[in-house]
């Protein structure tokens, strides 16, 4: 897709309709008690009745974004309903607010079982926001236009391989791009080698999205896939960083007998599961589509 002003316009009003009806309309069913809280499904503090209502709202943007970015809603649409989380990352605690009121082993091992699978959830409201997008593409049975330079994936055991090799590299690189863009104080430690305090919510969603951004890029030149392989690895990243290293008994005693709250072992152990797939899925269809851009120049040489 060339990127136009017309373009741009369209993503913008994906963008718009993603922040109203995700992230205006359904922050009351996800807001916490406390004002500062984090946004997380830990302890049941988004009920049943909402997460289903935020899955509705999600499939609701979806569709709208796919005629509102018409006719490349097919291609644009996906990015509705991550705006509308990524609204909702700007607005929430951290991973440190969680930690505060939990200064026992037992406590923050409960809180980082429980968070090590929340990555799903939010990847079901990602996927639910496509699926609207999907059902109005069925509705008009719109053919979407061809992308120069876009190479179809042939679905053989060939591509099955590349995309859990592309799952395993937007791992590898997702550690890695957290830990080298979400710091803020690093120190060292003679035991695990270092602690960072807690990054800004900005510094997350910047380092989500440019890590991912690259995973991304690699999957697609590299490996032909789909974004939707590195945002998958987004929910794999927060389970990798919290079962090797925040919820390991002996690391977690450690950290708990002699830093503050404000210390994790890894710069992706203080990322919520919230912020990693929000900020993943933006960043990922940039590196996705710039892929695409460099092949199409390449042939035109």
């Amino acid at each position: 897709m060339e990127m136009t002003w017309l373009m741009r316009f369209r993503i913008l009003g994906v963008i718009a309709v993603g922040v109203l009806l995700v992230g205006w309309l359904g922050e009351p069913l996800v807001r916490p008690v406390d004002p500062q809280g984090a946004i997380t499904l830990y302890g049941g503090a988004i009920r049943v009745t909402d997460a289903a209502a935020c899955l509705v709202l999600a499939a609701a943007a979806g569709a709208a974004a796919f005629f509102v970015a018409w006719p490349y809603g097919w291609y644009i649409a996906p990015l509705a309903a991550p705006a509308g989380l990524c609204f909702w990352t700007l607005r929430s605690g951290t991973m440190l607010n969680l930690m505060l009121y939990r200064p026992t082993v037992a406590e923050r091992q409960e809180v980082y079982a429980a968070l090590s699978w929340e990555g799903l959830f939010w990847l079901l409201v990602v996927a639910a926001g496509f699926a609207g997008a999907a059902a109005a593409r069925a509705l008009v049975r719109q053919t979407p236009p061809p992308i120069p330079g876009q190479k179809e994936a042939r679905r053989n055991k060939g591509s099955i391989v590349n995309g859990i090799g592309a799952l395993l590299v937007s791992v590898v690189i997702g550690q890695v791009g957290i830990g080298l863009l979400a710091q803020d104080v690093r120190l060292f430690d003679a035991q695990i080698g270092s602690v960072v305090g807690q990054p800004g919510a900005g510094q997350i969603a910047f380092a989500s999205f440019a890590s991912f951004a690259v995973a991304a890029f690699i999957a697609k030149r590299f490996f032909n896939t789909h974004f939707g392989v590195p945002v998958v690895a987004s929910s794999v990243v927060v389970y990798v960083g919290i079962v090797l290293f925040a919820s390991k008994p002996d690391i977690l005693q450690y950290m708990v007998d002699t830093y503050a709250p404000a210390f994790f072992p890894r710069s992706a152990c203080a990322v919520l599961p919230l912020q990693m797939v929000a900020w993943s899925v933006p960043g990922a269809m940039a590196g996705y589509w710039m892929a695409i851009q460099m092949e199409y120049h390449r042939q035109q040489k």
